[in-house]
Protein backbone atom coordinates (compact mmCIF):
# COMPACT_ATOMS: atom_id res chain seq x y z
CA UNK A 1 0.00 0.00 0.00
CA UNK A 2 2.83 2.40 0.89
CA UNK A 3 4.45 1.63 -2.47
CA UNK A 4 1.29 2.54 -4.43
CA UNK A 5 0.83 5.80 -2.48
CA UNK A 6 4.43 6.71 -3.28
CA UNK A 7 3.95 5.98 -6.99
CA UNK A 8 0.79 8.10 -7.07
CA UNK A 9 2.61 10.99 -5.38
CA UNK A 10 5.45 10.76 -7.93
CA UNK A 11 2.92 10.81 -10.80
CA UNK A 12 1.13 13.88 -9.41
CA UNK A 13 4.46 15.69 -8.97
CA UNK A 14 5.32 15.09 -12.62
CA UNK A 15 1.96 16.51 -13.75
CA UNK A 16 2.45 19.53 -11.48
CA UNK A 17 5.93 20.12 -12.90
CA UNK A 18 4.45 20.35 -16.41
CA UNK A 19 1.99 23.00 -15.24
CA UNK A 20 4.28 24.83 -12.80
CA UNK A 21 7.47 25.48 -14.79
CA UNK A 22 5.78 27.58 -17.54
CA UNK A 23 4.12 29.67 -14.81
CA UNK A 24 7.49 30.18 -13.16
CA UNK A 25 9.02 31.36 -16.43
CA UNK A 26 6.02 33.57 -17.22
CA UNK A 27 6.18 35.24 -13.81
CA UNK A 28 9.88 35.93 -14.26
CA UNK A 29 9.21 37.54 -17.66
CA UNK A 30 6.54 39.85 -16.20
CA UNK A 31 8.84 41.04 -13.43
CA UNK A 32 12.32 41.34 -14.93
CA UNK A 33 15.26 42.26 -12.72
CA UNK A 34 16.40 45.81 -13.40
CA UNK A 35 20.09 44.95 -13.79
CA UNK A 36 20.60 41.24 -14.31
CA UNK A 37 23.97 39.96 -13.16
CA UNK A 38 25.06 36.73 -14.80
CA UNK A 39 28.18 34.64 -14.31
CA UNK A 40 29.14 32.23 -17.07
CA UNK A 41 31.27 29.24 -16.14
CA UNK A 42 32.42 25.94 -17.58
CA UNK A 43 30.87 22.64 -16.56
CA UNK A 44 32.92 19.46 -17.00
CA UNK A 45 31.04 16.75 -18.92
CA UNK A 46 31.25 14.32 -15.98
CA UNK A 47 28.53 15.96 -13.85
CA UNK A 48 25.66 13.52 -14.14
CA UNK A 49 23.63 13.93 -10.94
CA UNK A 50 22.87 16.32 -8.07
CA UNK A 51 22.10 14.14 -5.06
CA UNK A 52 24.24 15.11 -2.02
CA UNK A 53 24.29 11.50 -0.83
CA UNK A 54 26.10 10.53 -4.06
CA UNK A 55 28.65 13.36 -4.11
CA UNK A 56 31.84 11.31 -4.26
CA UNK A 57 33.46 12.99 -7.29
CA UNK A 58 35.26 16.35 -7.42
CA UNK A 59 32.85 18.06 -9.84
CA UNK A 60 29.25 17.69 -8.63
CA UNK A 61 29.89 19.33 -5.19
CA UNK A 62 30.61 22.58 -7.06
CA UNK A 63 27.02 22.58 -8.33
CA UNK A 64 25.55 21.09 -5.17
CA UNK A 65 26.87 24.07 -3.20
CA UNK A 66 24.59 26.34 -5.21
CA UNK A 67 21.47 24.43 -4.12
CA UNK A 68 22.05 22.55 -0.89
CA UNK A 69 23.35 23.53 2.52
CA UNK A 70 24.56 21.73 5.61
CA UNK A 71 24.65 22.70 9.25
CA UNK A 72 28.19 24.07 8.90
CA UNK A 73 30.42 25.45 6.15
CA UNK A 74 33.93 26.93 6.01
CA UNK A 75 34.58 30.63 6.42
CA UNK A 76 35.15 31.96 2.91
CA UNK A 77 37.99 34.34 3.70
CA UNK A 78 39.76 33.03 6.81
CA UNK A 79 42.89 30.87 6.65
CA UNK A 80 43.53 28.33 7.98
CA UNK A 81 40.03 27.16 7.23
CA UNK A 82 37.61 26.94 10.09
CA UNK A 83 34.02 25.62 10.25
CA UNK A 84 31.34 28.24 10.88
CA UNK A 85 27.53 27.99 11.26
CA UNK A 86 25.45 27.70 8.11
CA UNK A 87 21.97 26.25 8.70
CA UNK A 88 22.99 26.05 12.36
CA UNK A 89 22.30 29.14 14.45
CA UNK A 90 25.62 28.69 16.28
CA UNK A 91 28.48 26.22 16.51
CA UNK A 92 27.49 22.84 18.03
CA UNK A 93 27.70 22.37 21.78
CA UNK A 94 30.02 19.44 22.48
CA UNK A 95 29.78 17.30 25.63
CA UNK A 96 32.77 16.92 27.93
CA UNK A 97 33.41 13.36 26.69
CA UNK A 98 33.40 14.54 23.04
CA UNK A 99 30.58 12.16 22.07
CA UNK A 100 27.47 14.38 21.96
CA UNK A 101 27.01 17.31 19.55
CA UNK A 102 23.91 19.47 20.04
CA UNK A 103 22.95 21.79 17.20
CA UNK A 104 20.28 24.50 17.15
CA UNK A 105 18.89 25.36 13.70
CA UNK A 106 18.23 28.83 12.38
CA UNK A 107 14.56 29.67 12.28
CA UNK A 108 12.93 30.92 9.10
CA UNK A 109 14.98 28.85 6.63
CA UNK A 110 12.84 27.49 3.79
CA UNK A 111 13.25 24.85 1.13
CA UNK A 112 12.99 26.04 -2.47
CA UNK A 113 9.51 26.39 -3.87
CA UNK A 114 8.77 23.13 -5.68
CA UNK A 115 5.77 21.05 -6.78
CA UNK A 116 6.70 18.38 -4.23
CA UNK A 117 5.29 20.66 -1.48
CA UNK A 118 1.62 21.58 -0.96
CA UNK A 119 0.72 24.48 -3.27
CA UNK A 120 4.30 24.39 -4.57
CA UNK A 121 5.52 26.48 -1.62
CA UNK A 122 8.72 25.41 0.14
CA UNK A 123 8.22 24.79 3.86
CA UNK A 124 10.46 25.66 6.81
CA UNK A 125 13.46 23.46 7.60
CA UNK A 126 13.20 21.69 10.96
CA UNK A 127 15.28 19.26 13.01
CA UNK A 128 13.46 16.22 11.59
CA UNK A 129 14.85 17.14 8.14
CA UNK A 130 18.39 16.80 9.49
CA UNK A 131 17.48 13.44 11.04
CA UNK A 132 16.00 12.19 7.76
CA UNK A 133 18.99 13.39 5.74
CA UNK A 134 21.41 11.41 7.91
CA UNK A 135 19.14 8.36 8.02
CA UNK A 136 19.10 8.40 4.24
CA UNK A 137 22.91 8.06 4.15
CA UNK A 138 22.47 4.59 5.66
CA UNK A 139 20.34 3.46 2.71
CA UNK A 140 21.91 0.53 0.80
CA UNK A 141 22.24 2.72 -2.30
CA UNK A 142 24.43 5.28 -0.49
CA UNK A 143 25.85 3.39 2.48
CA UNK A 144 28.84 2.18 0.51
CA UNK A 145 29.98 5.80 0.19
CA UNK A 146 29.50 6.88 3.79
CA UNK A 147 28.89 3.96 6.16
CA UNK A 148 32.53 3.60 7.22
CA UNK A 149 33.06 7.34 7.65
CA UNK A 150 29.91 7.75 9.73
CA UNK A 151 30.24 4.48 11.64
CA UNK A 152 30.81 6.48 14.85
CA UNK A 153 27.16 7.58 14.78
CA UNK A 154 25.37 5.44 17.37
CA UNK A 155 23.18 2.79 15.75
CA UNK A 156 24.00 3.70 12.13
CA UNK A 157 25.01 0.19 11.05
CA UNK A 158 21.90 -1.31 12.66
CA UNK A 159 19.76 1.25 10.86
CA UNK A 160 21.56 0.32 7.63
CA UNK A 161 20.58 -3.34 8.18
CA UNK A 162 16.99 -2.23 8.80
CA UNK A 163 16.95 -0.35 5.47
CA UNK A 164 18.32 -3.45 3.78
CA UNK A 165 15.13 -5.19 4.84
CA UNK A 166 12.76 -2.21 4.43
CA UNK A 167 14.43 0.17 1.93
CA UNK A 168 11.90 3.04 2.13
CA UNK A 169 10.80 2.86 5.76
CA UNK A 170 12.55 5.59 7.76
CA UNK A 171 10.23 5.74 10.77
CA UNK A 172 12.40 3.72 13.25
CA UNK A 173 14.75 5.82 15.36
CA UNK A 174 18.44 6.26 14.64
CA UNK A 175 19.97 6.70 18.13
CA UNK A 176 22.90 8.68 16.76
CA UNK A 177 20.71 11.46 15.30
CA UNK A 178 17.67 12.70 17.22
CA UNK A 179 15.38 15.71 17.00
CA UNK A 180 15.17 17.12 20.54
CA UNK A 181 12.60 19.70 19.52
CA UNK A 182 11.54 21.50 16.34
CA UNK A 183 14.83 23.35 15.95
CA UNK A 184 17.33 21.22 17.90
CA UNK A 185 19.10 18.10 16.69
CA UNK A 186 21.53 15.97 18.69
CA UNK A 187 24.26 13.71 17.32
CA UNK A 188 25.55 10.91 19.57
CA UNK A 189 28.83 9.14 18.73
CA UNK A 190 30.03 5.82 20.09
CA UNK A 191 33.55 7.27 20.51
CA UNK A 192 35.06 10.76 20.38
CA UNK A 193 35.68 11.99 16.84
CA UNK A 194 37.39 15.41 16.73
CA UNK A 195 36.88 15.75 12.97
CA UNK A 196 33.09 15.36 13.22
CA UNK A 197 32.67 19.12 12.70
CA UNK A 198 34.34 18.70 9.31
CA UNK A 199 31.80 16.00 8.43
CA UNK A 200 28.97 18.47 9.13
CA UNK A 201 30.47 20.81 6.51
CA UNK A 202 30.77 18.18 3.76
CA UNK A 203 28.35 17.98 0.80
CA UNK A 204 26.92 14.59 1.81
CA UNK A 205 25.68 16.17 5.10
CA UNK A 206 23.43 18.60 3.21
CA UNK A 207 19.81 18.78 4.33
CA UNK A 208 17.23 17.37 1.92
CA UNK A 209 13.43 17.25 2.07
CA UNK A 210 11.77 13.85 2.28
CA UNK A 211 8.86 15.18 0.21
CA UNK A 212 11.24 15.79 -2.70
CA UNK A 213 12.86 12.36 -2.43
CA UNK A 214 9.45 10.65 -2.25
CA UNK A 215 8.04 12.74 -5.09
CA UNK A 216 10.80 12.25 -7.62
CA UNK A 217 12.01 8.81 -6.57
CA UNK A 218 14.94 7.62 -8.67
CA UNK A 219 14.88 10.94 -10.53
CA UNK A 220 15.51 12.97 -7.38
CA UNK A 221 19.14 13.35 -8.48
CA UNK A 222 17.83 15.39 -11.45
CA UNK A 223 15.35 17.46 -9.39
CA UNK A 224 17.39 19.11 -6.63
CA UNK A 225 15.37 20.79 -3.87
CA UNK A 226 17.48 22.51 -1.24
CA UNK A 227 17.72 25.68 0.83
CA UNK A 228 20.66 27.31 -0.98
CA UNK A 229 21.14 30.64 -2.76
CA UNK A 230 20.24 29.35 -6.23
CA UNK A 231 17.46 27.24 -7.73
CA UNK A 232 17.63 24.63 -10.49
CA UNK A 233 14.20 23.06 -11.25
CA UNK A 234 15.74 20.20 -13.21
CA UNK A 235 19.18 18.97 -14.25
CA UNK A 236 19.27 17.98 -17.92
CA UNK A 237 22.45 15.93 -18.31
CA UNK A 238 22.29 16.34 -22.10
CA UNK A 239 21.76 20.11 -22.20
CA UNK A 240 24.55 22.35 -23.46
CA UNK A 241 23.88 24.74 -20.56
CA UNK A 242 22.82 24.33 -16.94
CA UNK A 243 21.22 27.53 -15.62
CA UNK A 244 20.73 28.40 -11.95
CA UNK A 245 18.59 31.37 -10.92
CA UNK A 246 18.72 33.34 -7.69
CA UNK A 247 16.60 32.01 -4.84
CA UNK A 248 14.44 35.01 -3.98
CA UNK A 249 13.44 33.38 -0.68
CA UNK A 250 17.04 32.93 0.46
CA UNK A 251 17.41 34.07 4.07
CA UNK A 252 19.42 37.12 5.12
CA UNK A 253 23.01 35.94 4.79
CA UNK A 254 25.76 38.48 4.18
CA UNK A 255 29.25 38.63 2.75
CA UNK A 256 31.83 38.25 5.58
CA UNK A 257 33.49 41.33 7.06
CA UNK A 258 36.63 39.54 8.27
CA UNK A 259 39.43 37.90 6.34
CA UNK A 260 43.01 36.73 6.42
CA UNK A 261 45.60 39.26 5.28
CA UNK A 262 45.98 37.78 1.79
CA UNK A 263 42.25 37.98 1.10
CA UNK A 264 41.48 41.50 2.34
CA UNK A 265 40.94 42.65 -1.25
CA UNK A 266 37.61 40.78 -1.17
CA UNK A 267 36.26 42.88 1.70
CA UNK A 268 34.92 45.48 -0.72
CA UNK A 269 31.81 43.28 -0.76
CA UNK A 270 31.60 43.03 3.05
CA UNK A 271 28.05 43.25 4.40
CA UNK A 272 26.30 42.75 1.04
CA UNK A 273 23.38 40.33 0.97
CA UNK A 274 24.13 36.99 -0.67
CA UNK A 275 24.06 35.86 -3.39
CA UNK A 276 25.63 38.73 -5.31
CA UNK A 277 24.51 37.64 -8.79
CA UNK A 278 21.13 36.72 -10.27
CA UNK A 279 22.03 33.85 -12.56
CA UNK A 280 24.72 31.21 -13.03
CA UNK A 281 25.13 29.78 -16.51
CA UNK A 282 27.30 26.67 -16.76
CA UNK A 283 28.40 25.75 -20.29
CA UNK A 284 28.93 22.05 -20.84
CA UNK A 285 31.92 21.58 -23.10
CA UNK A 286 32.64 18.69 -25.44
CA UNK A 287 36.29 19.48 -26.03
CA UNK A 288 38.90 21.66 -24.29
CA UNK A 289 38.79 24.09 -27.22
CA UNK A 290 35.18 24.94 -26.32
CA UNK A 291 36.09 26.21 -22.87
CA UNK A 292 39.16 28.03 -24.11
CA UNK A 293 37.18 29.75 -26.88
CA UNK A 294 34.46 30.98 -24.50
CA UNK A 295 37.05 32.23 -22.02
CA UNK A 296 38.98 34.30 -24.58
CA UNK A 297 35.71 35.72 -25.90
CA UNK A 298 35.16 37.21 -22.43
CA UNK A 299 32.03 35.10 -21.97
CA UNK A 300 33.20 32.56 -19.43
CA UNK A 301 34.81 34.22 -16.42
CA UNK A 302 36.99 31.41 -15.05
CA UNK A 303 39.17 28.80 -16.75
CA UNK A 304 40.49 26.00 -14.57
CA UNK A 305 43.17 23.45 -15.31
CA UNK A 306 40.58 20.70 -14.94
CA UNK A 307 38.68 22.16 -17.93
CA UNK A 308 41.68 21.54 -20.20
CA UNK A 309 43.09 18.02 -19.94
CA UNK A 310 45.80 19.02 -22.42
CA UNK A 311 44.53 16.83 -25.20
CA UNK A 312 44.35 20.07 -27.13
CA UNK A 313 44.42 23.75 -26.36
CA UNK A 314 46.22 25.59 -23.59
CA UNK A 315 49.02 23.93 -21.61
CA UNK A 316 48.74 25.43 -18.13
CA UNK A 317 52.07 24.04 -16.94
CA UNK A 318 54.03 25.75 -19.70
CA UNK A 319 51.94 28.90 -19.43
CA UNK A 320 52.58 29.44 -15.72
CA UNK A 321 56.29 28.70 -16.18
CA UNK A 322 56.71 31.46 -18.76
CA UNK A 323 57.14 35.00 -17.37
CA UNK A 324 56.25 36.69 -20.69
CA UNK A 325 52.96 34.78 -20.88
CA UNK A 326 52.06 35.78 -17.34
CA UNK A 327 52.68 39.44 -18.15
CA UNK A 328 50.57 39.09 -21.30
CA UNK A 329 47.69 37.68 -19.28
CA UNK A 330 47.79 40.49 -16.74
CA UNK A 331 47.98 43.09 -19.52
CA UNK A 332 44.78 41.65 -21.00
CA UNK A 333 42.88 41.76 -17.71
CA UNK A 334 43.37 38.11 -16.76
CA UNK A 335 44.58 37.12 -13.29
CA UNK A 336 46.61 33.89 -13.09
CA UNK A 337 46.14 32.03 -9.78
CA UNK A 338 47.74 28.87 -8.46
CA UNK A 339 47.43 26.78 -5.34
CA UNK A 340 49.23 23.75 -3.93
CA UNK A 341 47.13 20.69 -4.67
CA UNK A 342 45.25 19.40 -1.62
CA UNK A 343 45.66 15.78 -2.57
CA UNK A 344 47.62 13.18 -4.50
CA UNK A 345 47.79 11.62 -7.95
CA UNK A 346 48.44 7.91 -7.93
CA UNK A 347 47.97 4.49 -9.44
CA UNK A 348 46.16 2.50 -6.77
CA UNK A 349 46.61 -1.16 -5.93
CA UNK A 350 43.81 -3.57 -5.22
CA UNK A 351 45.81 -5.35 -2.52
CA UNK A 352 43.13 -7.99 -2.06
CA UNK A 353 43.81 -9.49 -5.49
CA UNK A 354 46.76 -11.74 -6.20
CA UNK A 355 49.57 -11.04 -6.83
CA UNK A 356 49.08 -7.43 -5.66
CA UNK A 357 48.32 -8.71 -2.17
CA UNK A 358 52.07 -9.30 -1.77
CA UNK A 359 53.82 -6.29 -0.25
CA UNK A 360 57.07 -7.02 -2.11
CA UNK A 361 55.22 -7.00 -5.43
CA UNK A 362 53.79 -3.54 -4.69
CA UNK A 363 57.23 -2.30 -3.60
CA UNK A 364 58.83 -3.70 -6.76
CA UNK A 365 56.31 -2.01 -9.05
CA UNK A 366 56.84 1.32 -7.27
CA UNK A 367 60.64 1.07 -7.61
CA UNK A 368 60.40 0.21 -11.32
CA UNK A 369 58.60 3.46 -12.15
CA UNK A 370 60.98 6.27 -13.14
CA UNK A 371 59.29 9.34 -11.66
CA UNK A 372 62.14 11.72 -12.49
CA UNK A 373 61.89 10.95 -16.21
CA UNK A 374 58.10 11.04 -15.98
CA UNK A 375 58.25 14.52 -14.40
CA UNK A 376 60.68 15.71 -17.06
CA UNK A 377 58.65 14.46 -20.02
CA UNK A 378 55.15 15.40 -18.95
CA UNK A 379 55.44 18.17 -16.35
CA UNK A 380 58.46 20.10 -17.65
CA UNK A 381 60.15 19.31 -14.31
CA UNK A 382 57.53 21.49 -12.58
CA UNK A 383 55.97 18.61 -10.69
CA UNK A 384 56.91 17.68 -7.16
CA UNK A 385 57.62 14.04 -6.41
CA UNK A 386 55.81 13.28 -3.13
CA UNK A 387 57.73 11.25 -0.58
CA UNK A 388 54.85 11.49 1.89
CA UNK A 389 51.15 10.68 1.83
CA UNK A 390 50.42 13.91 3.71
CA UNK A 391 50.25 16.80 1.19
CA UNK A 392 52.89 19.56 1.56
CA UNK A 393 50.38 22.20 2.70
CA UNK A 394 48.88 20.02 5.47
CA UNK A 395 49.98 20.08 9.08
CA UNK A 396 52.09 17.01 9.85
CA UNK A 397 53.81 16.89 6.46
CA UNK A 398 57.38 15.63 6.91
CA UNK A 399 59.65 16.73 4.08
CA UNK A 400 62.47 14.63 5.60
CA UNK A 401 60.55 11.36 5.58
CA UNK A 402 62.64 8.60 4.00
CA UNK A 403 60.72 6.72 1.32
CA UNK A 404 62.90 3.90 -0.05
CA UNK A 405 60.29 2.91 -2.67
CA UNK A 406 59.91 6.23 -4.47
CA UNK A 407 63.26 6.38 -6.31
CA UNK A 408 63.91 4.52 -9.56
CA UNK A 409 65.86 1.34 -8.82
CA UNK A 410 65.22 -1.38 -11.38
CA UNK A 411 67.83 -3.72 -9.85
CA UNK A 412 66.16 -3.60 -6.43
CA UNK A 413 62.73 -3.94 -8.05
CA UNK A 414 63.74 -7.14 -9.85
CA UNK A 415 65.22 -8.50 -6.64
CA UNK A 416 61.98 -7.90 -4.71
CA UNK A 417 59.88 -9.39 -7.50
CA UNK A 418 62.04 -12.54 -7.45
CA UNK A 419 61.69 -12.76 -3.67
CA UNK A 420 57.91 -12.58 -4.15
CA UNK A 421 58.11 -15.65 -6.43
CA UNK A 422 58.22 -14.01 -9.88
CA UNK A 423 61.86 -13.95 -11.11
CA UNK A 424 62.07 -11.73 -14.22
CA UNK A 425 58.29 -11.54 -14.15
CA UNK A 426 57.87 -15.24 -14.94
CA UNK A 427 54.33 -16.41 -14.22
CA UNK A 428 53.17 -12.88 -13.38
CA UNK A 429 49.62 -12.32 -14.68
CA UNK A 430 48.70 -9.43 -16.96
CA UNK A 431 47.56 -6.43 -14.94
CA UNK A 432 44.68 -4.18 -15.99
CA UNK A 433 44.82 -0.46 -15.27
CA UNK A 434 41.44 1.29 -15.16
CA UNK A 435 41.24 5.01 -15.86
CA UNK A 436 38.80 7.73 -16.76
CA UNK A 437 37.75 8.19 -20.34
CA UNK A 438 38.38 11.66 -21.90
CA UNK A 439 41.57 12.24 -19.92
CA UNK A 440 43.44 13.46 -23.00
CA UNK A 441 46.25 12.23 -25.20
CA UNK A 442 49.00 13.70 -23.02
CA UNK A 443 47.85 11.73 -19.99
CA UNK A 444 47.43 8.58 -22.08
CA UNK A 445 51.00 9.05 -23.23
CA UNK A 446 52.07 9.38 -19.60
CA UNK A 447 50.29 6.13 -18.73
CA UNK A 448 52.01 4.50 -21.70
CA UNK A 449 55.33 5.53 -20.10
CA UNK A 450 54.30 3.70 -16.92
CA UNK A 451 53.47 0.61 -18.98
CA UNK A 452 56.94 0.74 -20.58
CA UNK A 453 58.52 0.91 -17.13
CA UNK A 454 56.63 -2.22 -16.11
CA UNK A 455 57.85 -4.08 -19.21
CA UNK A 456 61.40 -3.66 -17.92
CA UNK A 457 60.23 -5.61 -14.88
CA UNK A 458 58.64 -8.33 -17.00
CA UNK A 459 55.09 -7.18 -16.17
CA UNK A 460 52.43 -6.58 -18.83
CA UNK A 461 49.81 -3.88 -18.19
CA UNK A 462 46.69 -3.23 -20.28
CA UNK A 463 44.55 -0.05 -20.01
CA UNK A 464 40.76 -0.02 -19.71
CA UNK A 465 38.80 3.25 -19.94
CA UNK A 466 35.49 4.02 -18.22
CA UNK A 467 33.08 6.87 -17.62
CA UNK A 468 33.43 8.48 -14.20
CA UNK A 469 30.33 6.71 -12.86
CA UNK A 470 31.48 3.30 -14.08
CA UNK A 471 35.05 3.82 -12.87
CA UNK A 472 33.89 4.77 -9.38
CA UNK A 473 31.41 1.90 -9.27
CA UNK A 474 33.95 -0.71 -10.37
CA UNK A 475 36.69 0.39 -7.98
CA UNK A 476 34.26 0.68 -5.07
CA UNK A 477 33.24 -2.92 -5.64
CA UNK A 478 36.91 -3.93 -5.71
CA UNK A 479 36.69 -5.47 -9.18
CA UNK A 480 39.82 -3.76 -10.54
CA UNK A 481 43.55 -4.45 -10.25
CA UNK A 482 45.16 -1.05 -10.84
CA UNK A 483 43.38 2.29 -11.22
CA UNK A 484 44.54 5.83 -11.99
CA UNK A 485 43.07 8.49 -9.68
CA UNK A 486 43.47 12.07 -8.56
CA UNK A 487 42.37 12.16 -4.93
CA UNK A 488 41.48 15.41 -3.25
CA UNK A 489 41.08 15.64 0.49
CA UNK A 490 37.41 15.97 1.45
CA UNK A 491 38.22 18.41 4.23
CA UNK A 492 41.36 20.21 5.50
CA UNK A 493 42.67 17.42 7.72
CA UNK A 494 45.20 14.68 6.94
CA UNK A 495 42.73 11.98 8.03
CA UNK A 496 40.90 12.63 4.76
CA UNK A 497 43.93 11.28 2.89
CA UNK A 498 44.34 8.19 5.07
CA UNK A 499 40.60 7.41 4.83
CA UNK A 500 41.22 5.89 1.40
CA UNK A 501 43.72 3.43 2.90
CA UNK A 502 41.78 2.69 6.08
CA UNK A 503 38.44 2.06 4.36
CA UNK A 504 38.69 -0.15 1.25
CA UNK A 505 36.33 1.03 -1.45
CA UNK A 506 35.68 4.51 -0.06
CA UNK A 507 37.34 5.95 -3.15
CA UNK A 508 40.59 6.03 -5.08
CA UNK A 509 40.66 2.30 -5.70
CA UNK A 510 42.97 1.43 -2.78
CA UNK A 511 42.07 -1.93 -1.24
CA UNK A 512 44.43 -3.00 1.50
CA UNK A 513 44.08 -4.87 4.79
CA UNK A 514 46.58 -4.21 7.56
CA UNK A 515 45.47 -4.54 11.18
CA UNK A 516 48.31 -2.45 12.63
CA UNK A 517 47.60 0.44 10.22
CA UNK A 518 43.87 0.30 11.00
CA UNK A 519 44.46 0.28 14.77
CA UNK A 520 46.84 3.25 14.59
CA UNK A 521 44.39 5.15 12.38
CA UNK A 522 41.53 4.54 14.83
CA UNK A 523 43.70 5.74 17.73
CA UNK A 524 44.66 8.91 15.86
CA UNK A 525 41.05 9.65 14.93
CA UNK A 526 39.95 9.59 18.58
CA UNK A 527 42.82 11.75 19.84
CA UNK A 528 41.65 15.28 20.58
CA UNK A 529 45.05 16.80 21.40
CA UNK A 530 46.36 18.29 18.13
CA UNK A 531 50.03 17.75 18.91
CA UNK A 532 49.59 14.09 19.86
CA UNK A 533 47.29 13.52 16.91
CA UNK A 534 49.86 14.95 14.49
CA UNK A 535 52.48 12.54 15.89
CA UNK A 536 50.19 9.58 15.35
CA UNK A 537 49.48 10.57 11.76
CA UNK A 538 53.22 10.94 11.16
CA UNK A 539 53.54 7.31 12.25
CA UNK A 540 50.72 6.39 9.87
CA UNK A 541 52.56 8.19 7.08
CA UNK A 542 55.70 6.12 7.69
CA UNK A 543 53.66 2.91 7.82
CA UNK A 544 51.91 3.76 4.55
CA UNK A 545 55.33 4.29 2.92
CA UNK A 546 56.27 0.71 3.83
CA UNK A 547 52.93 -0.80 2.79
CA UNK A 548 52.93 0.97 -0.62
CA UNK A 549 49.13 1.12 -1.09
CA UNK A 550 49.62 2.98 -4.37
CA UNK A 551 52.22 4.37 -6.77
CA UNK A 552 52.64 8.04 -5.92
CA UNK A 553 52.94 10.24 -9.02
CA UNK A 554 54.44 13.74 -9.29
CA UNK A 555 51.94 16.43 -8.29
CA UNK A 556 51.55 19.92 -9.71
CA UNK A 557 49.75 23.08 -8.67
CA UNK A 558 46.10 23.80 -9.35
CA UNK A 559 46.02 26.55 -11.97
CA UNK A 560 43.19 28.99 -12.70
CA UNK A 561 42.76 31.96 -15.03
CA UNK A 562 40.21 34.57 -13.88
CA UNK A 563 38.98 37.60 -15.77
CA UNK A 564 39.33 40.75 -13.69
CA UNK A 565 35.61 41.47 -14.06
CA UNK A 566 35.01 38.45 -11.82
CA UNK A 567 35.24 39.58 -8.19
CA UNK A 568 35.86 37.66 -4.96
CA UNK A 569 37.03 34.44 -6.63
CA UNK A 570 39.09 32.45 -4.12
CA UNK A 571 40.87 29.17 -4.80
CA UNK A 572 39.86 26.62 -2.18
CA UNK A 573 38.69 23.05 -2.88
CA UNK A 574 36.83 22.74 0.43
CA UNK A 575 34.43 25.65 -0.06
CA UNK A 576 31.61 24.30 -2.22
CA UNK A 577 29.03 27.12 -1.94
CA UNK A 578 31.56 29.43 -3.58
CA UNK A 579 29.33 31.05 -6.17
CA UNK A 580 27.14 32.88 -3.67
CA UNK A 581 30.17 35.06 -2.88
CA UNK A 582 31.10 35.84 -6.50
CA UNK A 583 30.28 39.20 -8.06
CA UNK A 584 30.61 40.35 -11.65
CA UNK A 585 31.34 43.78 -13.13
CA UNK A 586 29.95 45.04 -16.46
CA UNK A 587 32.21 43.96 -19.29
CA UNK A 588 32.30 43.75 -23.06
CA UNK A 589 32.18 40.30 -24.68
CA UNK A 590 35.12 41.11 -26.90
CA UNK A 591 37.53 38.44 -28.07
CA UNK A 592 41.09 38.44 -26.83
CA UNK A 593 43.80 36.93 -28.98
CA UNK A 594 44.65 33.88 -26.94
CA UNK A 595 48.07 33.31 -25.51
CA UNK A 596 50.20 30.81 -27.40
Amino acid sequence: MMYHRLRLKQFLCKIWMILWIPCFVSAAAKHPIAVLKEVHLMLPPDVYQLDPAMSVDIYSPVLLGNIYEGLLEYHYLKRPLQPVPNLAAAMPRVSSDGCIYTVTLQKGVFFHDDPCFPNGKGREVVAEDVVYSFKRLAHPIFAFYHLDQLAYLKGLKDFHQHLNRCPNYYRPQLPGVKAIDRYTVQFTLTKPLPIFLHYLAMPFASVVAQEAVDCYGKNFKYHPVGTGPFVLPRLDVNASQVVFVKNNRFRDKFFPNESSDKLKHCLASAGKKLPLVDKLVYHRYKSPRDSERLFYKNIVGVLEKGHLPEKEGLNFIKLFADADSIEWLKHNGITPLYHVTDGLSFISFNGLKAPLHLQKVRQAISLAFDRIEFNKRYFNNLGTIPYSYIPPNFAGHNAQLLNPYISYDLHKARQLLAEAGYPNGEGFPTLTLDMLLYRGEKLKSAIAFFIECMKHLGICVKVQEYSLADLISKTQRGEHMLAFFDWRADFPDFSSIFDIIRYPGIGGGIWLRDDSFDALYDQAMQTADDRERTKLFAQLDAKAVELVPCILLPIIYDYVLVHQWIKNYVMCPFIFPKMKYIDVLPHECKSIKKVK
